[in-house]
């Protein structure tokens, strides 16, 4: 349980609380304590009396665990929210709104407020199958005045409730004033006062809907006028959205918010001023926002640009905040954001909780783009913390990019020189007009994350404001954002305990120092978060924390949206890029083509007990988006190789997760069916059929023709096969010569494959790869080549007897100094055999999701780091303050670093890499080996007794047959008894139930 010392005065008696969840473990333990002796007694035979004015409380959300014995020694009291209400919660709220509010529109809002609150927790309760996460009636009263505050707020710092009969004139400049020789528009109720209740009546509409409709399940609507953008989907939309709602939300039910639609409208059909109309579109309720300076309802969809204007804005040379649009041609990536309606919407409504320091938890399907969400709102927040505008320009694409690589999303602002830019009539309001300096800090959770690491956390982020008092530092306001809030394991009974201290210093205000046995006031601190929703393999949160919260859900991104974001970013690359018109023809149909892969993946392709890493999102999309983008102009010139290359990148993408021979020839078949679909009227001479793609095999590689020149490698079709293998027979070669090891590989078809699927990992920055086989198949020394090949360093971690945590930290720490300092590329290669302990995951994690290691560094290293940074860059460092050039380090680290993780699908751990550190998959490429076919293992045979000089032996026999015939005998002999033993060892296992590991090891 969570303990938490708060002192009271019971008469003449002091309580001590117990807030959190028990269990029959350690509640019993109090057995003594609650009974009329009032005893505790100690493992050690201590025996503690508690004196007679010393009262015990326990605060409990249920007694599912609790024994009897604890039961019968408590009296009971239970408290029931619907008895208290929601009123008492409003009454409280009202006494802290902006004085300047007129009388009448105070009264409005209570007004609206007892017609709509309680049929509102109606249609919630009777649609609850449509919510992810669970709340209570007064948390969403609670966000619902939140938003209404911090629309109030904005207003009132603009003046807008001040009545200046100066500008009640109608005769007067109804729409701009000057000031000092700018043009300032005038607000709506500056001009027309009397407008004061219909305008607090949309307000209160937006912020209804904003509260109770955005905790309901539903999708993104985005729609796109283009008509060959419905062509796309067209016949798949339907059944993919229902589907994937089967698949995510166990429900075959879709609509929840359509019916929220009609519920909203028909209940604010009131009479004027507290009825709202919606403009007569066909719309929904959640397609507006409220405008304060017009005083309106706007679309969002006018600040989501179309795809051709994306575009086309790229071929006349337009730039997002004056100049982010950079092309970093060592990598082929663009940094360009690209709006979506929900992503809008999002970021709009949770800077309005923000604003009134009110907690957010942005809720989604998994790889929707959560995270990366919430830190492009945390970045917003500058060290002015004055925002020109709430600029929406969040791209739904980048955000699954920037989340499945690590990196960090720049969130731009449209100046006025990008009036061309300029996606609507209207731009939204400023927020945060304070003068307060905001900083974030995120924390990643896992499956192992303790309440001992999130105390410990506090203790070295807070700065000490004063006795028993701790916070940022004065003048500064502190937002931690936890990510994957619902992955901590639950204990035996169902509690968790880094959760239940989150609660606590949520629900208190501070938290329990363990060590020195103080409680510890928190000031200046407030919480962001993000979390999956039930259904999806991952935990639920307690009812209890949720409450803390304004709840956003993230929509499920409708094949429209998803249509839009692949079509528009890689038309925007072409373009800056000047590839050829006839190139440029076939990204719609790449576009399309890619959707359909990706339908068929997450409805076909399902994670199971034995393929955990079966997940396709968004981050596949991006993923196959980078692979369209790794060639350059000059070499990407037709539409037939155009058509290859997504081939290819498809394949690297979808197929080498699969893990079974079916699996991968039914993928083939929805490749095929892509193509046949999409790609019928391009001028390729591809043969779509699954004959042709497996005879015909399509590979893109950057060092076959240049035997590993950085300076000339260019991402190519590999045209001759012959001459791969020799460039990796001369690239082994060199290999051996440089290195201590020798290695002398057969060049199979399979061994050539994943070599080339791990250098293509290895040429996007933090881009790490998950390495899935049994033993035998040569992992190790792919990884040990391809590293080879990719120029980067090649690193293991070297266990012995009695490592321990402090070891394996000890080693990242020197392996990142090489990576944060020097700017060295370097492969991390972990074996599953390194993880002795279940702690060496949560660095590894840390280490993979690119998450904050700062703590991992004492003022020692800290300094060795720092004149390392200095010393390399000379006399530039004089431009640089410490605290930049030591987040230049962990920057190079993630630019710099690749993590390379070898696991077995047979190992009993396999389950918890997955399901207690999801960012294994969130940010990695998975390679999975299956078994050598019977042509790999017969043509490894060959080569070994070629090399063998048999022809010695022979002759020392005084054999008559030759080697030639002896050759041509033993190899498939060889290849049959190695089958044979597979099959013997897979009957076994099935017989037995038991793991075995087998494979015949290249190095012969």
């Amino acid at each position: 349980a969570v303990v938490s010392t708060q002192s009271g005065h019971y008469g003449r008696g002091k309580g001590l609380v117990l807030d959190g969840p028990v269990d029959s473990l350690w509640v019993e333990n109090l057995n003594t304590v609650l009974d009329d002796t009032k005893t505790l007694c100690l493992a050690n035979g201590e025996r503690i009396q508690m004196s007679q004015r010393m009262r015990i409380i326990l605060e409990v959300d249920d007694l599912q665990h609790a024994s009897p014995a604890t039961i019968s020694r408590c009296g009971m009291v239970y408290m029931d929210p619907v008895h208290l209400g929601w009123r008492p919660f409003v009454d409280s709220w009202r006494t802290t709104l902006p004085p300047n509010i007129p009388n009448d529109a105070c009264r409005l809002l209570l007004t609206l407020m007892e017609t709509t609150i309680d049929p509102g927790l109606e249609f919630l309760t009777a649609n609850s199958s449509q919510i992810p996460i669970k709340v209570s009636d007064v948390s969403l009263v609670e966000t619902l005045c939140c938003l209404i505050s911090s629309h109030l707020s904005i207003a009132d710092e603009s003046g807008l409730f001040v009545n200046d009969s100066s500008t009640s004139n109608d005769n007067a400049k109804p729409e701009h004033v000057e000031e000092g020789g700018a043009v300032k528009r005038k607000l709506l109720l500056h001009r027309h006062p009397e407008q004061i209740l219909p305008f607090m009546s949309k307000m209160y509409f937006f912020c209804f809907v904003s509260s109770f409709g955005y905790i309901i399940e539903g999708e993104d609507d985005i729609e796109d006028n283009a008509p060959e953008r419905s062509e796309g989907i067209a016949g798949l939309s339907v059944q993919f959205r229902h589907k994937v709602q089967q698949i995510w939300s166990n429900t075959s039910e879709l609509g929840g918010r359509v019916a929220f639609d009609m519920f909203v409208r028909d209940l604010f059909d009131l009479p004027s001023p507290a009825g709202v109309r919606l403009p007569s579109t066909l719309h929904s309720c959640y397609s507006y926002y409220f405008d304060i300076e017009s005083g309106q309802f706007l679309a969002w969809e006018n600040l989501v640009p179309v795809t051709g204007q994306y575009i086309e804005d790229a071929k006349t040379g337009c730039e997002l905040s004056g100049g982010s649009s950079t092309i970093s041609d060592s990598r082929h990536e663009i940094n360009l954001p690209l709006p979506t309606l929900d992503t809008v919407r999002i970021v709009r409504i949770a800077e309005l909780l923000l604003n009134v320091n009110s907690r957010v938890l942005v809720t989604g399907h998994p790889g929707c783009g959560k995270t990366a969400l919430v830190e492009a709102v945390l970045k917003r927040l500058n060290k002015s913390s004055i925002v020109k505008k709430v600029d929406p320009e969040v791209n739904l694409f980048d955000i699954a990019g920037m989340y499945a690589t690590g990196s960090n999303i720049v969130i731009p602002t449209l100046s006025k020189a990008d009036e061309k830019l300029e996606l609507g009539s209207h731009s939204p309001q400023p927020l945060f007009q304070k003068d307060k300096e905001y900083t974030s800090v995120k924390v990643q959770l896992n499956g192992q994350s303790s309440a001992n690491s999130i105390e410990s956390f506090f203790n070295r982020t807070l700065s000490k404001l004063g006795r028993d008092v701790v916070g940022p530092p004065f003048g500064k306001s502190l937002i931690v954002f936890f990510d994957d809030l619902n992955m901590p394991k639950p204990e035996t009974f169902g509690a968790q305990p880094s959760l239940e201290f989150i609660r606590q210093f949520l629900n208190d205000g501070g938290y329990y120092d363990a060590e020195k046995l103080t409680w510890k006031k928190v000031q200046e601190v407030n919480v962001a978060a993000a979390c999956s929703i039930r259904g999806t393999g991952s935990n639920m949160i307690p009812s209890r924390l949720a409450k803390h919260f304004g709840i956003l859900n993230m929509a499920m991104p409708s094949p429209a949206t998803l249509l839009h974001i692949l079509e528009s970013k890689m038309g925007r690359y072409f373009s800056l890029k000047s590839f050829t018109e006839e190139v440029q023809r076939v990204i719609h149909p790449v576009a399309s083509a890619a959707l359909y892969l990706y339908q068929q993946a997450v409805i076909n392709f399902k994670p199971r007990p034995s393929t955990l890493h079966y997940v396709f999102n968004m981050h596949s999309l991006h993923a196959l988006y980078q692979g369209m983008i790794s060639c350059s102009s000059s070499d990407l010139t037709s539409q037939d190789m155009a058509v290859r290359l997504y081939v290819h990148e498809a394949s690297r993408v979808f197929c080498d997760k699969l893990a079974t021979n079916r699996d991968q020839e039914l993928f083939k078949t929805y490749l095929v069916e892509s193509m046949q679909k999409y790609f019928k009227d391009l001028a390729t001479k591809m043969v779509f059929t699954k004959r042709y793609l497996n005879e015909c095999g399509v590979m893109f590689t950057d060092f076959h023709s240049s035997l590993g020149d950085d300076k000339e490698k260019k991402y190519r079709l590999v045209n001759d096969h012959q001459q791969l293998v020799q460039t990796l027979i001369e690239l082994q070669n060199r290999f051996n010569v440089s290195e201590s090891e020798e290695y002398h590989l057969v060049f199979f078809e399979d061994a050539i494959q994943h070599l080339t699927r791990l250098c293509r990992a290895l040429r996007h920055t933090k881009n790490h790869v998950l390495q899935i086989g049994v033993g035998g198949t040569g992992r190790a020394v792919t990884a040990r080549l391809g590293a080879f090949i990719s120029g980067c360093t090649f690193k293991t971690l070297k266990v012995k007897r009695n490592y321990t945590s402090q070891d394996l930290r000890d080693e990242l720490k020197r392996v990142l100094s090489g990576c944060g300092v020097n700017r060295k590329p370097t492969l991390l290669f972990i074996n599953e055999l390194n993880i002795l302990q279940d702690s060496f995951l949560t660095d590894l994690d840390a280490l993979i999701s690119n998450e904050s290691m700062m703590h991992w560094y004492d003022n020692e290293d800290k300094e060795y780091i720092l004149n390392g940074l200095k010393l390399n860059l000379g006399d530039e460092c004089d431009n640089y303050s410490r605290e930049e050039l030591w987040s230049s380090f962990f920057q190079n680290i993630a630019d710099h670093l690749h993590v390379v993780l070898s696991i077995s699908p047979n190992s009993p751990n396999f389950s918890k890499y997955f399901q207690l550190h999801p960012s294994f998959l969130k940010h990695s490429y998975v390679d999975f080996y299956t078994e050598w076919p019977e042509a790999a293992l017969l043509s490894v045979a060959n080569i070994y007794f070629k090399n063998s000089q048999l022809d010695t032996m022979l002759l020392r026999a005084k054999a008559a047959t030759t080697s030639a015939v002896i050759e041509d005998q033993l190899g498939p002999l060889c290849m049959k008894i190695h089958c044979s033993v597979q099959k013997a060892i897979k009957l076994y296992k099935k017989e037995k139930s038991t793991d075995c590991d087998s494979a015949l090891i290249p190095l012969l």
